[in-house]
């Protein structure tokens, strides 16, 4: 018997199934699996962006913060030299305002004197640390303590309050210390400051 030449394609032999097959829902782990990889690459790449940004916004920052910083030292260093032209003006106009009355205060004691008087020495002194108080020294020639009475009522004539007084008399002189110190018409009256 002669067997027909055929061409065989399937060589394996005919098998009952092993395992049932996969249920459906399954189909969806590889498509989840590279929409995770697709969602990383793309997080990643978002994170990157954002990383670089941030990176650049910092340096931004620091350079702002630098900026400003340096604009509040100017301002600071400008305040400063104002408030130093404030407090050297105001002292200016303290001692202005303490030298006005000096004259009139010369002139008064002067034209105190009575004829029997006179003026061994006259001094005034003013501290750059106070210069509203006038620190007189005075020494008269004259006999008794008339004299003194009348000059003290002429620097109380212009505003003038004496503080601190020391009175020494020998021998037909009369020495007088103390400070004077002025009141305009508005200030009260201070009762450590009291005429002598």
């Amino acid at each position: 018997m002669k067997i027909e030449r055929r061409n065989i394609d399937d060589l394996k032999t005919e098998r009952p199934d092993i395992t049932p097959c996969l249920p459906a829902y399954f189909r969806l782990v590889p498509i989840l699996f590279y929409a995770v990889i697709l969602g990383g690459v793309l997080l990643s790449t978002f994170f990157l962006l954002v990383l670089r940004n941030a990176a650049s916004s910092q340096e931004q920052w620091i350079n702002e913060t630098a900026q400003r910083k340096q604009a509040l030292a100017d301002v600071q260093a400008e305040r400063n030299s104002v408030e130093r032209q404030t407090r050297r003006a105001t002292d200016v106009v303290a001692w202005i305002e303490g030298a006005r009355n000096i004259q009139p205060l010369v002139a008064a004691v002067i034209r105190s004197m009575e004829p029997a008087s006179s003026i061994a020495e006259l001094g005034l002194a003013r501290d750059p640390a106070v210069p509203s108080q006038i620190k007189l020294t005075l020494k008269l020639n004259t006999q008794g303590s008339h004299q003194l009475d009348a000059t003290l009522e002429k620097i109380a004539a212009l505003s003038f309050r004496t503080y601190n007084p020391n009175q020494t008399q020998a021998r037909g002189e009369t020495d007088y210390e103390a400070t004077l110190i002025y009141q305009s018409a508005h200030a009260p009256l201070n009762p450590l400051h009291g005429h002598e």
